[in-house]
């Protein structure tokens, strides 16, 4: 099995990320092994979630990520692996628009395909106290089926 790359992309609790699952005694029981799938990184130490690709439900039951194709360093979690990052269900966002998230979650229905908009909606809630928002942009997933999405954060002190 080849790698996708040769840097470590690293993992937080609340992650959900697309990796190539490793052929460990784990995967190749569940037949997923050698297989793209979406893996949310639990709150539990080094544990992950499989999230079924066809109904983002969880599939069976929590696992070490050391099992999953992931390594620990002393930065943290990491896999050479990972083929998309900040992927999610698509029921909850649009893709190609613009959405804003507040602690790692869309926030209602804040989206638009200009993301001068979407900034400007950012900075007006961090004046009002909220704390943890961003802007992402909202993508079909490359390696999912297609009510799969990844976003990608947008800094917001980009000028129009």
């Amino acid at each position: 099995m080849l790698r996708k790359n040769d840097v470590k992309v690293y993992v937080q609790p609340g992650d959900t990320v697309v990796v190539r699952l490793g052929w460990s005694e784990h995967t190749k029981i569940l037949q997923v092994a050698d297989k793209l799938m979406p893996v949310r990184i639990l709150n539990m130490e080094g544990q992950g979630q499989l999230l079924s690709p066809a109904s983002g439900l969880e599939l069976f039951l929590p696992a070490p990520l050391d099992v999953m194709t992931f390594c620990q360093d002393e930065r943290g979690w990491y896999s050479f692996d990972v083929h998309e990052v900040n992927v999610a269900w698509v029921g909850a966002v649009r893709p190609d628009q613009f959405h804003v998230y507040v602690e790692g979650r869309p926030h209602g229905e804040l989206r638009s395909e200009l993301f001068e908009e979407m900034r400007d909606e950012a900075l007006r809630m961090r004046e009002r106290g909220t704390a943890d928002v961003e802007v992402r942009f909202v993508e079909q997933s490359r390696c999912l089926p297609k009510w799969w999405t990844t976003s990608t954060v947008v800094p917001l002190d980009i000028k129009d």
